[in-house]
């Protein structure tokens, strides 16, 4: 019984120097490590152990914005707030340039207006000045004229014309050359001719038609 005892006391040294070896030699390689042992002890008392998550080998993600500090949040706020304004602030000189060269060129335009329409009426006066010097020297010539023929031929000539035109003539007119015209009309349709006229005349000058009724027959 003794030798038997002693039989299983060897081998159980023997194998438990291995072991000891087996251990150190896993110590000295790196292979026996804190989590291996711990989880070598771990099946040695039947427990299950988590399998650990291999190492991420990638580079290190940049910080969100959820994990940047504060300061560093806030700094970026300013800057993209005063970029904003910055924007606006460029914006609205633009639009502010836009409208004054709009009101400039409104106010250009009006003064041309002004301008074009002071130069019409000033055309039109001149135009209108111009006719009436024109109608002016036509009757002073015209009056010559007559005043230059004879009565008779005067009297034809008027006889062509109408009655108020006669009747200007007759207001400017010599009063002797006048009375000379009326003398030469003979006919019953002369006379009623030259009776409207004399009546138009009294209607425009009185004192006119005096003078040329003074000494008819």
């Amino acid at each position: 019984m003794k030798h038997f005892y002693r039989y299983f006391s060897a081998i159980a040294v023997a194998h438990f120097l291995a072991l000891i070896g087996f251990v150190a030699t896993l110590a000295a390689g790196g292979a026996l490590t804190g989590d291996r042992l711990d989880a070598a002890i771990a099946a040695l008392r039947g427990e299950s152990t988590p399998t650990s998550q291999p190492a991420s080998t990638s580079a290190p993600s940049a910080p969100s914005a959820q994990n940047q500090p504060p300061a560093a949040l806030i700094a970026r706020e300013e800057a993209s707030a005063k970029t904003r304004r910055v924007e606006l602030d460029r914006r609205e000189r633009e639009i502010q340039d836009q409208w004054a060269m709009l009101q400039s060129a409104q106010i250009e335009l009006l003064r041309r207006q002004e301008a074009l329409a002071a130069e019409r009426a000033a055309w039109e006066e001149s135009l209108k000045r111009q006719a009436e010097e024109l109608a002016l020297s036509g009757a002073a010539k015209e009056l010559e004229y007559l005043e230059s023929i004879k009565p008779q031929l005067a009297k034809e000539l008027l006889h062509q014309k109408s009655d108020a035109d006669v009747v200007q003539l007759f207001l400017q007119m010599d009063a002797r050359t006048g009375r000379k015209i009326m003398e030469s009309c003979k006919t019953q349709e002369e006379r009623l001719w030259i009776g409207r006229i004399l009546e138009q005349l009294r209607q425009r000058n009185d004192r006119q038609a005096e003078d040329l009724t003074a000494g008819s027959p």
